[in-house]
């Protein structure tokens, strides 16, 4: 074996009472030819193996701990690195006398011919681009691509409507975003500011209409194509953000509540478009005036969906004070488990 391997074994947690680490050694040197140190504890003593390395080792073999282990502190650029387990795999699940010697012994020798047999990657260039990619314009996309632009990177931003905005554009008002959080936010204004700071960065092109049809490449260099209102187009970029919304449980799913029964059972996606109507439109004589609300629906329910969507909560008691706005004499009841109000 070359003189740019070096060996490292480890005297720490029972190693060197166990074994008998200068027959380790030997073998190393005398059938492998490696240089070869034995360390008090190997983990305090990364930079001994850097100074190694820097006089020229490209390959080391740590005889020590599991690979699992201080694996943060055992890589170093361009080299190979080889670990060998004498803690776990060796002293701490045998006992002690020739047997448990005989085996580090064999995994020494495993670990250098493994070693041996290793060469450094060859590097392969590949033009990356620092442009990103983001799927989806609602308000995730959205937001992602301004924070993208503001850090000084090139942004295209592809939606498959023909506008902005995702689910917000169905939104009335949204809770409330700055402190100190009292306030309702008119949904609408608050969209279209996003969506006037987006269209107007230079780093930013929006893409309405478009759908990404393929992805390949890797990280820093990923080829994308598009199909857009004008055509198919080609992309470079070096990342993607996939911010593709969410979509809405499906409500007849849970049958004890009969949704689908009547047009008064209601989802909150469907109660929020209801109250977003005319005034005079939701105030007739034929309208409802007391309202109640069923919180964790289908959620938190081993039969349906068992984790907390975190949102219903906080979504229903914006829409109660909607309802008690907008609509006279309303009375609004809220069913609830825990009211969970994030944020």
């Amino acid at each position: 074996m070359s003189d740019s391997t070096k060996v490292f074994i480890c005297k720490g947690c029972g190693i060197g009472e166990s074994l008998n680490l200068d027959k380790l050694k030997e073998i190393a040197e005398k059938e492998f030819s490696a240089q070869t140190m034995i360390c008090e504890q190997l983990c305090n003593e990364s930079n001994l193996i850097r100074d190694c390395l820097v006089k020229g080792t490209n390959k080391v073999l740590i005889a020590a701990c599991s690979q699992r282990n201080k694996t943060s502190n055992f890589q170093f650029e361009n080299t190979i690195v080889e670990r060998v387990n004498l803690r776990e795999g060796v002293i701490w699940s045998h006992s002690s006398g020739d047997d448990m010697q005989g085996m580090a012994e064999d995994y020494l020798r495993m670990g250098m011919a493994s070693l041996k047999n290793k060469s450094p990657p060859s590097q392969l260039e590949l033009g990356k681009s620092k442009d990103i990619l983001v799927i989806g314009g609602g308000i995730t996309g959205m937001t992602a691509a301004i924070e993208i632009a503001k850090a000084g990177y090139g942004v295209f931003l592809v939606e498959m409507e023909d506008k902005l905005g995702g689910k917000l554009n169905s939104f009335r008002s949204i809770l409330p975003v700055q402190y100190p959080y009292r306030d309702m936010v008119n949904a609408n204004k608050f969209l279209q500011e996003k969506i006037k700071d987006v269209t107007s960065r230079e780093k930013i092109r929006v893409m309405t209409s478009s759908t990404v049809k393929d992805i390949s490449g890797q990280p820093g260099a990923f080829k994308v194509t598009v199909n857009s209102s004008g055509g198919e187009l080609n992309l470079n970029v070096g990342a993607v953000v996939v911010a593709t919304g969410w979509t809405q449980y499906d409500a007849s799913k849970i049958t004890k509540l009969k949704y689908g029964k009547s047009p008064k059972i209601m989802t909150n996606m469907e109660l929020e478009s209801y109250l977003s109507k005319k005034k005079s439109e939701i105030n007739s004589p034929e309208c409802p005036r007391t309202f109640a609300f069923v919180l964790c629906a289908g959620q938190r329910d081993p039969e349906n969906i068992p984790y907390c969507s975190s949102v219903c909560c906080l979504t229903s008691l914006k829409e109660a004070l909607m309802i008690r706005e907008r609509i006279k004499e309303s009375k609004v009841y809220i069913f609830y488990k825990d009211i969970r109000a994030l944020g």
